[in-house]
């Protein structure tokens, strides 16, 4: 008979989940915006506010990145880490 799962294995498959299904998926589609976007360069043309400039590529990157930033719930991440280590830190006893 398997033990049930502590509140360590909890946290930790938590913040796995976290990491695997929320921030590394928003990542690869960054990283993939962020090639489109260096593609894009070779085509530029060169008329001055044409949306179509290296300017305009580096804000499209620029606001790909804030935007990935601002939509990962970075703080998911930092709570499930920080309840996990502090479910372990619970179960060491004093020497």
């Amino acid at each position: 008979m398997a033990l049930p799962p502590t509140a360590e294995d909890l946290y930790t498959q938590e913040l796995k989940e976290i990491l695997t299904g929320q921030v590394a998926p928003r990542l690869r589609e960054l990283a993939d915006h962020v090639e489109r976007c260096a593609e894009e360069v070779d085509r530029v043309i060169a008329i001055p506010g044409s949306l179509n400039s290296h300017s305009a590529v580096a804000a499209r990157v620029v606001h790909g990145i804030t935007t990935t930033l601002m939509n990962v719930d970075l703080g998911a991440v930092i709570r499930a880490a920080g309840n996990a280590d502090q479910a372990r830190a619970s179960k060491k006893t004093p020497q």
